[in-house]
């Protein structure tokens, strides 16, 4: 059995065509899972983090944002963790749902970035965990012959994810941004507990994979 998950920016895209969508890939063989939120799992692992960590922790939902400022920022004043995306967390659960017992199967994740694909990919081929494949919705597109919408100008992911942990966080999206927020924090003597950043202005709406 071939399953495929569709991510939370490519539902948007299709808001009111989403059961042709499913119907659609389900024609074309591949069946439509949904994995159970990971989003108070991730959120759960940040605030533990943030109150056991002296330093700025930097938000690391958004692999592109954490590469680039990694390149970008010779510094030690702020902390990156060891915290997987929400679309990792995701793959894994459904890997253990739909592949791990039945290595006949296999799962495709999509994906909103080529930056969460080629992270997603790296690490199940570290884990050797066959059958799981990720892909930007435009491999995907352009492999099963889907039309493409466009892309949806609100991101169904935006900024204000950790806005109920009573933390003081800092928000921020854009590549420019991200780098002179991140900057700033450190060198500021604000208490600012987590810096939410984004690398796509506003969003993974504007991604490079849809």
């Amino acid at each position: 059995m071939n399953y495929i998950w569709i991510n939370p920016v490519v539902k948007a895209m299709y808001f009111d065509k989403l059961e042709d969508l499913v119907r659609e890939l389900e024609n074309k063989g591949y069946k439509v899972v949904e994995p159970p939120s990971q989003v108070e799992i991730v959120k759960d692992k940040f605030k533990h983090t943030c109150i056991k960590e002296g330093k700025i922790v930097l938000d690391t939902r958004c692999p592109a944002a954490i590469e680039y400022i990694k390149e970008n920022l010779k510094n030690d004043d702020f902390y990156i963790p060891n915290i997987e995306p929400i679309l990792i967390h995701s793959a894994r659960v459904l890997y253990n749902i739909y592949i791990r017992d039945n290595k006949e199967n296999a799962l495709i994740i999509t994906t909103p970035c080529s930056s969460l694909r080629n992270m997603g990919n790296y690490i199940f081929k570290e884990e050797k965990k066959c059958g799981v494949a990720f892909k930007t919705w435009n491999d995907i597109c352009k492999k099963l012959d889907i039309k493409k919408e466009e892309k949806c100008s609100i991101s169904p992911i935006p900024l204000g994810f950790f806005r109920d942990l009573n933390l003081n966080v800092l928000e921020v999206s854009g590549q420019q941004k991200v780098l002179k927020a991140v900057k700033n924090a450190v060198e500021s003597n604000e208490d600012i507990n987590l810096v939410e950043i984004l690398l796509c202005e506003g969003g993974c709406n504007a991604g490079d994979g849809v």
